[in-house]
C-alpha cells in the first residue's frame, strides 16, 4: 500500500501507471545506489530508464523538497518476499514495492534515487507525519481508521487474502478485531 503526504498523492499514481504501462510483475530490482540505467538489472533497468519524469513541481510542494534533495525517502520493508526484501548476498532491495519507489523516485527526481528506512507496522504514520519519510510502499490495509490518518494512493495490489476453515468448523465467522 503506497501511503503519502496529501500533496505527494497524484505523483504515486502516475508512477504506477508507468510501471504498468511498461508491463513490470512482481520482479526484482537493485537497490538505490546501484538501480541506475544499465547498470545490469536487466528488465528495471530498461523500464526505469523508460519511465517518464514529471514537469516542474509546485513551489514549496513535497516533490519540490524530494527533487531538491535529490533522493526519495520510502518507508517499507526489508523482509516482505516479491514485495521488497533485501538480498543477503547483494544487500539490494528487490521486489514488486521497492520496484515502484525506483520508478516514483524517478519520476520526480529523473533518477531511480532511493533510500529505504525500515518501518515497522507501528511506526509508518509517524514516519509520514513527522517527514523521516516521504512515501510509504509496504502491504497495508485500507480502513476508514487508517484513511483518517493517512492518504491512500492506491491500492495498486490486492492479495486476495481470506480466512479460510474447515467446512464443519463454525466457531470462527468474521476476522478477529
Amino acid at each position: 500500500m503506497v501511503r503519502t503526504p496529501a500533496g505527494m498523492r497524484w505523483a504515486v499514481p502516475a508512477a504506477v501507471a508507468a510501471l504498468s504501462v511498461a508491463g513490470l510483475t512482481a520482479c526484482s530490482g537493485g537497490d538505490s545506489d546501484s538501480a541506475v540505467p544499465g547498470s545490469g538489472g536487466g528488465k528495471q533497468d530498461d523500464l526505469v530508464a523508460a519511465a517518464p519524469v514529471a514537469g516542474d513541481p509546485p513551489a514549496g510542494s513535497t516533490m519540490e523538497k524530494i527533487r531538491k534533495r535529490g533522493q526519495l525517502i520510502v518507508g517499507g520493508s526489508l523482509d516482505a518476499p516479491l514485495l521488497s526484501q533485501q538480498n543477503p548476498s547483494t544487500k539490494k532491495v528487490e521486489g514488486l514495492d521497492a520496484d515502484f519507489g525506483r520508478l516514483l523516485a524517478k519520476y520526480i527526481i529523473g533518477k531511480p534515487n532511493v533510500k529505504i528506512v525500515n518501518s515497522a507496522s507501528e511506526t509508518r504514520e509517524a514516519l509520514l507525519s513527522n517527514g523521516t519519510v516521504d512515501v510509504v510502499l509496504q502491504t497495508y490495509s485500507i480502513t476508514p481508521e487508517r484513511a483518517k490518518q493517512v492518504a491512500f494512493a492506491g491500492p495498486y495490489y490486492s492479495s486476495g487474502l481470506v480466512i479460510a476453515t474447515k467446512k464443519d468448523k463454525t466457531g470462527i465467522t468474521a476476522p478477529p478485531t
